[in-house]
Parts: C-alpha cells; structure tokens; sequence
C-alpha cells in the first residue's frame, strides 16, 4: 500500500483487535486489525455490530471473543520514513500520537464500552445507561 492511501487509511479509521480465548484457555489478539470509521463515538451498539461482522467473516470464532480494543489515538503518521511502510502493522514502529492517548474496549459478557484516556476511564456505556463522569468511573475501576 503507498504511503498516501496508508496515512488516510489510518487517519479516517479507527484500528481494533479482538481478544479471544483459545483451546488452551489463552487470550490472544485473534483478529485483526479491524477498521472502522473514525465518523462518530464508539458506542456498544457499534461495537455489536463490529462484532457481528468479525464473526460472519471468521466463525470459527463465535462465541470466544472475549474484547475488542479499539485505537481512538491520534497518530502522526506523515513522520514516518516511507521505507517503514511496510512493517506499520508490527508494532514495531515508534509512531507519535497527536493529542492524548485514547482507546475504547468493548466487554462481550458484560456489553459494556469504556473509554479511556491516557490510562483513565472517562465514559462508560453499559445497560445501566451512559457515564461520562470520570471522577466516578475512576473511583469505581
């Protein structure tokens, strides 16, 4: 892929694996990366529905995925020399974030989405409802 399709891939999308359980009770990131549009919150009826198309596409996996983890950082990715390209998805690449450090994960069991922000959890959705008072999602971590 050419760096320009790459950095808009990476600017117009949010990147998310899933977490499943193994045969041998292990959890690894068995599917991935999963995209989608950085168009809005993530929201657990967003996160069903990646959830949905992640089994339709590999259901061998149903029933095993335990969490989703989605990147909602801002990474600068026009600061990385384009011989890197090519090894991005390895992780292997120190990339900067723009802004703070943001990520959603997605509890199948519970069908809970938090958020959290530079390491803190600053809004929940659950079947209780929504919270964004991150004093008291801290304080109930």
């Amino acid at each position: 892929m050419d760096r320009e399709t790459t950095i808009n891939r990476y600017r117009d999308y949010y990147h998310a694996l899933a977490y499943v359980w193994t045969d041998r009770n292990t959890l690894v990131s068995a599917a991935g990366p999963l995209w989608t549009p950085r168009d809005g919150n993530i929201d657990v009826a967003r996160c069903r529905k990646m959830l949905g198309n992640l089994v339709r596409k590999k259901p061998e996996i149903k029933g095993k995925v335990v969490r989703i983890v989605i990147d909602m950082t801002g990474w600068d990715y026009a600061a990385i020399p384009e011989d890197s390209w090519d090894y991005l998805d390895s992780g292997d690449i120190d990339v900067q974030p723009i802004g703070p450090r943001q990520e959603a994960r997605y509890d199948v069991s519970n069908d809970c989405v938090t958020i959290y922000q530079d390491g803190l959890p600053v809004w929940l959705e659950d079947r209780n409802g929504v919270c964004d008072d991150a004093a008291a999602l801290a304080d109930s971590m």
